[in-house]
């Protein structure tokens, strides 16, 4: 009783996978002819999602291109605005040169100027000295004595009387005594006049030391200020070289994307053109002549094995032959002319670049790779009662060809055959 049941228990489970393994395939074979379809329209949604992804970046990047540039022309403008202001310091610093140069030559003219008062109040000074030296004290009775004391002879008075003698000797030093005090009065005088001319030079001295102090500090001031916007204009000059070499990284990079976008464009525009290759051909879908006289004796997909416990996926038909003549289903260039292992002598041809044929196992192939065939076209021999196989491609996955024959038929498989 338990290895009923446990046996029970196995067919049923051996039934299960069976019908799930048979739902599977007739599922695969029903809906592997959409499949074509859906993969363009996939492919087209992923490059509708690269192209708008690609906009989106070019946007961006034209955004970004354009707040550099914009920020390079404010760059510019405060670099001319530098650049002018560095002009200016520059000629300012000229002419604060050029006025304490003629500052200095006057500060120097006029100490050596007030030196030279110096001295000739000094020479005054001392000439008043000996004139007071003179006037005062013993030194002008010394004199006056002396002077009475003169010869007639060294006075040239030697012809006159004694008297008159003594008479002009005092009265020739009365006047050279007045003169000496005439002499000292004007010798106070220019001393006056040349200490009030000296204090005045000595005030302009002053004057000129201050203006020399102030113009120096503006010099050094308008210096400082020149080399902070000498600084400036170098931060600027290489924030300029740096948005500049990013403005060129930006515009190769939007070459990039423009040649992206075309590309994708192309590709969009390719696989709008598949897509309506694939529309023309299913219009003509029921309607092509068969490769080769005959009927099928394998039907595309799952298929059992004739000498295996087991099933196989069939991506074509095979047609036993009732003619020698294999023929193009439509017209197309032959892309393949030749031995393909595993398939003996095979002809492929390519109908659109989206639909192809393939056919194998011929005797013969008459055919070569390059040519243009026109339906109906003899591309290869058979002998009569050889199995031919046909397979479609269409955009790159296998369809039912029995579906695009005419008429369309989905006869059993023939067992016992070859």
């Amino acid at each position: 009783m338990v290895f009923y049941y446990f046996g029970e228990v196995m067919r049923r489970a051996h039934l299960r996978a069976f019908l799930y393994f048979f739902v599977a395939a007739l599922v695969l074979q029903v809906c592997e002819p959409l499949f074509a379809s859906s993969k363009l329209e996939t492919e087209m949604e992923k490059i509708e999602k690269d192209i708008q992804k690609s906009n989106n970046d070019f946007a961006n990047l034209k955004n970004e291109i354009d707040k550099i540039s914009g920020e390079l022309d404010e760059l510019s403008n405060k670099k001319n605005a530098t650049s002018s202001r560095i002009k200016y310091l520059s000629g300012k610093l000229q002419e604060l040169t050029k006025k304490i140069r003629a500052m200095n030559s006057k500060y120097i003219s006029h100490n050596e100027k007030l030196t030279e008062l110096a001295t000739i109040i000094d020479t005054n000074n001392r000439k008043l000295e000996k004139a007071h030296f003179f006037l005062t004290g013993n030194a002008g009775k010394t004199f006056e004595k002396e002077a009475s004391e003169i010869s007639c002879h060294a006075m040239f008075l030697e012809d006159y009387d004694t008297s008159f003698a003594v008479r002009i000797r005092s009265y020739i030093v009365g006047d050279l005594l007045l003169k000496t005090e005439n002499f000292i009065e004007n010798c106070e005088n220019l001393g006056e006049k040349l200490r009030e001319e000296a204090l005045k030079i000595k005030k302009i001295t002053e004057n000129l030391e201050t203006a020399l102090a102030e113009l120096s500090y503006k010099i050094s001031a308008n210096k400082k200020l020149k080399q902070n916007y000498e600084e400036n204009l170098k931060k600027l000059k290489n924030r300029e070289e740096s948005l500049r070499a990013e403005l060129r990284q930006k515009e190769q990079n939007k070459e990039k994307l423009d040649l992206l976008l075309e590309k994708l464009m192309g590709k969009k525009k390719d696989l709008i053109a598949e897509k309506e290759k694939l529309k023309e051909f299913d219009k003509i879908k029921g309607s092509l002549i068969w490769p080769v006289e005959g009927r099928i004796i394998s039907s595309f997909g799952r298929q059992s094995h004739p000498e295996l416990d087991t099933y196989i996926i069939n991506r074509g038909i095979k047609i036993l032959s009732s003619s020698d003549t294999v023929r193009a289903v439509s017209g197309g260039n032959i892309s393949f002319a030749g031995v393909f292992e595993g398939y003996g002598k095979t002809v492929i041809i390519d109908h659109s670049e989206v639909f192809f044929t393939v056919t194998s196992f011929l005797e013969k192939i008459t055919v070569k790779t390059g040519i243009t065939v026109s339906a109906g076209d003899e591309i290869g021999k058979c002998e009569t009662g050889d199995e031919v196989y046909f397979e479609i491609r269409r955009a790159g996955l296998p369809e039912d060809p029995a579906l695009w024959l005419n008429p369309p038929l989905n006869l059993p498989l023939y067992k016992g055959e070859k």
